[in-house]
């Protein structure tokens, strides 16, 4: 029971903001991602309020890390809690790596309708290098192994 007290004691409250970086260095909040904080046997998962913000109570003194998510981007901060300090860190989001998948059915060519700086080649040569994963009748091609390739 002392024990109990003596930590609960101890305990803070982790808060803080999801955001993302503006060109101009102006921050942009993140309402509704889904942030985690993990580390020192304590793992809690909530969705931020409508201006960006967290707070995970009842922490304990440890290492902790905090993701955040959100779609198609992800963010990331580690911190150190100290007892009876409580926290207040900004998690900035960055846009997630871009994956890309082409599809193929059959052997009739599919017009793809793009702006011309859009599109891009790949020749059959190159397809027959890509991870390719049968799907039915179809096969799904990394598309981005194609362009790491080609750079």
């Amino acid at each position: 029971m002392a024990v109990a007290a003596l930590a609960s004691e101890n305990a803070v409250s982790v808060r803080g903001s999801v955001v993302t970086l503006d060109a101009d260095g102006s921050r942009t909040v993140i309402p509704a991602a889904v942030v985690t904080i993990e580390g020192a046997g304590f793992f809690r998962t909530m969705t931020v309020d409508n201006d960006g913000s967290f707070q995970f109570r009842d922490v304990v003194a440890g290492q902790y890390r905090i993701r955040a998510s959100a779609p198609g981007l992800t963010g990331s901060a580690s911190i150190d809690v100290r007892a009876g300090e409580s926290v207040d860190v900004p998690v900035v989001m960055e846009v997630e790596a871009l994956r890309e998948s082409l599809t193929i059915n059959g052997n009739q060519e599919v017009a793809i309708a793009a702006e011309p700086e859009q599109k891009a080649e790949i020749k059959k040569a190159r397809l027959r290098e890509l991870p390719c994963v049968k799907v039915g009748r179809a096969l799904r091609f990394d598309l981005q192994t194609a362009h790491d390739r080609n750079r």
